[in-house]
């Protein structure tokens, strides 16, 4: 179900199954805490997550560890509370650099996102590129991508339209080679959005019409993309 985005069905899914005598798995707690996250029930979210993470410590399972810490701060952020946030995401980092490519890229872009916020242009780049290259080591298309929006956003406020505007389009491309709709039709937008800055208005719209068409094939309404 959570795989399906059926984020609300699976809580209470998870939540009627609390209710058996049965103990319910820190795997079990740990997508729970995601669908939780996903629907806006943050303070469940952040329980769930905090009791998967310690069973998973307990069991010596490294990678539920690392998701549940991740989680954790990724909750602490729609939160507001930043510091934690960091904290967290700094505590991925430092459990996953060396041993896992995939935590490291998450938590270093998770990481420079905050540095960016921060106004730490220089600190962020370098985190961005941290991520890129962890994403770049396991093919993490979806990673690559996200990253390189992300670099092409810190490039804007760096006074850097050249720079930005290629990160956009190899965005994009990381998009297309991942082959999800959606995923293309966003990073497209963000392009559009460069290139409408620029008065770039042919190119924008053509980039504004093709995410249109892929939020079709998706099922989604015209400028509604998900």
């Amino acid at each position: 179900l959570v795989a399906q985005a059926r984020f609300r069905e699976a809580l209470a899914l998870f939540l009627q199954s609390g209710e058996s005598s049965l103990p319910l798995s820190p795997g079990c707690q740990i997508l729970a805490a995601q669908a939780a996250s996903r629907i806006g029930e943050f303070v469940l979210s952040s329980a769930l997550a905090g009791t998967a993470q310690s069973a998973f410590r307990l069991a010596g399972n490294e990678d539920g560890v690392l998701e549940c810490t991740n989680l954790l701060g990724a909750v602490a952020f729609e939160r507001g509370s930043i510091n934690d946030a960091e904290a967290q995401f700094r505590r991925v980092l430092e459990l996953a650099e060396g041993t896992n490519l995939r935590f490291t890229g998450r938590a270093a872009n998770n990481l420079a996102n905050i540095a960016h916020m921060r106004g730490q242009r220089d600190h962020a780049n370098a985190l961005y590129q941290k991520a890129l290259d962890a994403y770049h080591r396991i093919d993490d298309e979806r990673g690559i991508a996200e990253t390189r929006h992300n670099l092409a956003l810190s490039n804007r406020a760096s006074f850097k339209p050249e720079d930005a505007l290629s990160e956009c389009t190899r965005s994009v491309e990381a998009a297309e080679r991942l082959g999800v709709a959606g995923h293309i039709a966003l990073t497209l937008l963000g392009r559009a959005e460069f290139l409408i800055e620029r008065e770039g208005f042919g190119a924008a719209i053509a980039d504004i019409d093709r995410a249109q068409l892929l939020a079709w094939t998706e099922g989604n309404e015209p400028h509604v993309l998900e």
